[in-house]
Formats: C-alpha cells, sequence, structure tokens
C-alpha cells in the first residue's frame, strides 16, 4: 500500500454506515451552521407575520407602554408627595388627557 491508501485506509468507518469521519470538519461545522440559520430566519419569519395578524392587539399595547412609561415619573413624584398610588395615577391620567385636548 502507497502512503495515500493508507491514510485512505485509516479514514474508511468501522461500520458501513458511520461516514463522519469522511466528512471534511470545516462541511460539518457549516452544515450545522446553516441548519441553525434557517431555524432562526423561521422563527422570526412566523414572529413577524404573527406581528402584522395581530397587529390590532400590538399597536395600542405598545402606544399604552409607551404612555405608562411617560407617566411614571409623575406619579412617582406625586406618590413621593404623599398622594395615594392610585390617585397620582388618576391625577397624571387626567393632566395628561386635559393637556392634549
Amino acid at each position: 500500500m502507497s502512503g495515500s491508501d493508507e491514510t485512505r485506509a485509516s479514514r474508511v468507518p468501522v461500520s458501513g454506515r458511520d461516514v463522519t469521519g469522511l466528512v471534511p470538519t470545516g462541511l460539518r461545522v457549516s452544515a450545522a451552521l446553516s441548519w441553525r440559520f434557517i431555524v432562526v430566519i423561521a422563527a422570526l419569519y412566523v414572529i413577524v407575520w404573527l406581528a402584522g395578524y395581530f397587529s390590532h392587539l400590538i399597536v395600542p399595547m405598545a402606544i399604552a407602554l409607551l404612555l405608562a412609561a411617560l407617566m411614571a415619573p409623575g406619579v412617582d413624584r406625586l406618590v413621593k408627595w404623599g398622594v395615594p398610588r392610585w390617585v397620582a395615577a388618576v391625577i397624571v391620567m387626567v393632566g395628561t388627557v386635559m393637556i392634549s385636548v
């Protein structure tokens, strides 16, 4: 046997079905990364599709969260001054509506 035959013989799989040793490492790594990339892209597609499908729910919830985040400092300041939290929330909400009208 020549030198290349010996290396090839050492790479021949023991069982007839195990070919892992014959596949180059770079190819195995790129195949593993590519199927994971495809799964991530498919999951992102499903999330975007669901967001579009439920946009009539997501948009008002996003607006409500934004308004709550913008009103929180006013409520916190009123609570620090001794106003009960629910009264402070009502005052800030009514004040915001009055200012925006």
